[in-house]
């Protein structure tokens, strides 16, 4: 059996990398405006507030188009944050000022100055040793090897990160489990094909995870963001590129929306686009027949 995952979420608890990829995107602006730390973050704010009253219409949009919506993951509204200002028709004072600022600091756009501190705060978090797997990692991770799961972690990252946690508790990459970064699973095609769920337009022309679906050929999948991890293979599934016996798995938080879970599905979109909603990995030994 193989089991296909993503990384950040599942692995991981990303509250604490999205707190320090917005502490730093914060402070980057307030030193380089000479504003105090208190009221960037006020601005900071009052800007999250403004999307998230219409989440539907915002998020990680890196080549204009939203690739997955900012209430899905906590690491998503620094960047949607960026995205929006960078897009706002008619910026207040706060959201000229905050462009204003990032082109101080050499940017094009604020997304640009977003994206540099995403990299050099998420560096920091981890040498820190602030990036950790969840508690139970190693045991699960020692149940599904024993089970003759075969382990494929795949990652919009490079692999570096992850190899590291994942040494940090004594497994081996390429031993124990593959890992794959650089997935792309946000990177859209040009095609325009999508989904309708919970009144949001998910687009799934997504070729380089499309090519890693293809090739892994997985028996299960689990993420947590549903745009990005399970709304392409729930697709590849349908449309018989992927085995119908595929079974894909949505990582439930605490930060998980209602739209992309039974409770929060009515009329026409009456859908979901997973099989089962685990609270944790240990939930992923249920999932596995006693011989895989």
């Amino acid at each position: 059996m193989r089991l296909l995952s993503d990384f950040d979420g599942v692995w991981t608890d990303q509250a604490e990398e999205a707190q320090a990829v917005r502490d730093g995107f914060i402070a980057a602006i307030g030193e380089a405006a000479g504003q105090a730390p208190g009221q960037v973050q006020e601005q900071y704010e009052s800007f999250l507030t403004s999307i998230l009253a219409e989440p539907q219409l915002h998020g990680w949009a890196p080549a204009g188009r939203v690739t997955a919506f900012v209430d899905e993951d906590p690491l998503l509204q620094t960047s949607s944050v960026a995205g929006w200002l960078d897009r706002e028709p008619k910026p207040s004072e706060a959201a000229a000022h905050w462009r204003e600022t990032a082109r101080s600091l050499g940017h094009d756009t604020v997304t640009s100055l977003a994206n540099q501190v995403f990299g050099s705060a998420t560096r920091e978090h981890l040498a820190r040793g602030k990036h950790q797997l969840v508690p139970e990692a190693r045991e699960v991770m020692d149940s599904l090897l024993a089970l003759g799961v075969e382990v494929v972690v795949v990652s919009n990252s490079d692999t570096s990160k992850l190899a590291d946690l994942f040494e940090g508790i004594g497994l081996r990459p390429d031993i124990d489990l593959r890992l794959r970064g650089g997935a792309g699973k946000y990177v859209l095609g040009e095609g325009d094909a999508s989904l309708q769920l919970g009144g949001r337009r998910v687009f799934v022309d997504r070729p380089r995870y499309a090519s890693v679906l293809l090739e892994e050929n997985p028996d299960l999948v689990i993420g947590d963001v549903t745009s990005l991890d399970l709304a392409l293979p729930f697709v590849l599934r349908a449309s018989g590129q992927l085995k119908p016996s595929l079974q894909l798995c949505l990582r439930r938080h605490a930060h998980t929306p209602d739209w992309v879970l039974p409770s929060g599905q009515t009329g026409s979109e009456g859908r979901v686009l997973h099989d089962h909603a685990l609270d944790g990995v240990r939930g992923l030994l249920g999932m596995v027949p006693k011989e895989s």
